[in-house]
């Protein structure tokens, strides 16, 4: 959500009655085919990577890099909420690092991996939705602003290629639906869907990912 901000605060004004200014930033179309390439390559070089490194017998490291990405990831979301809505983060997080928790006690590798996975899918939901909103009032993004956000994409989904319990064509496919799952939020957001509560998703979100990151460390 952090970056969804950064985005809102570095996109520039669109000129008036709709024309595109394209010379401040880049188009939102163009942004959001930048962030899906970015997203599913760091996915698959990811997924081959860490599979080679399983393979020269280096799971430890492997496990490390992924618990130390999920747990960034959890705290990003967690303390970007907290900021804005403390009582609202509080109750979220609670919730979400007692999901993620009993997950990773009483769960085996494979539902923390996936759990892992569908909690940054709904993540994407709450940022493809942002990003529509930016779509609808006609802005485009700065290029710093591509970069943050386009970087954080490549973070979520690195997290997803290096689970352990995933073979490599599930890894990448993983991949792939989270970043389409990106792009339909941004759709059907552009319908004129209702609001979610991004708030809570993301501040449950971030503390769910936590204790999912940290089994990754023992």
């Amino acid at each position: 959500m952090i970056t969804v901000a950064g985005l809102s605060t570095l996109s520039a004004p669109v000129a008036a009655h709709g024309l595109h200014t394209g010379d401040h930033g880049v188009q939102l179309s163009s942004f959001v085919a930048i962030a899906a390439v970015v997203s599913i390559s760091a996915g698959v070089l990811a997924a081959v990577g860490g599979n080679t490194l399983i393979a020269q017998h280096n799971k430890q490291r492997v496990s490390l890099i992924t618990g130390v990405i999920i747990i960034g990831l959890g705290v990003t979301a967690t303390g970007s909420v907290a900021v804005q809505e403390p009582v609202t983060a509080a109750i979220a997080i609670i919730a979400g690092l007692s999901v993620g928790l009993a997950v990773s006690v009483y769960s085996g590798c494979d539902s923390c991996a996936n759990m892992t996975a569908g909690a940054i899918g709904a993540h994407r939901v709450v940022e493809g939705v942002a990003v529509a909103g930016l779509w609808a009032t006609g802005t485009v993004v700065s290029l710093l602003g591509v970069v943050i956000f386009a970087g954080h994409m490549m973070v979520e989904s690195i997290a997803i290629g290096l689970q352990q319990s995933y073979s490599l064509l599930r890894a990448i496919s993983i991949v792939v639906a989270a970043t389409g799952v990106f792009v339909l939020s941004i759709g059907i957001a552009l319908t004129g869907v209702a609001v979610l509560p991004t708030q809570w998703i993301v501040a449950f979100v971030g503390g769910m990912l936590i204790p999912l990151g940290g089994t990754e460390l023992y």
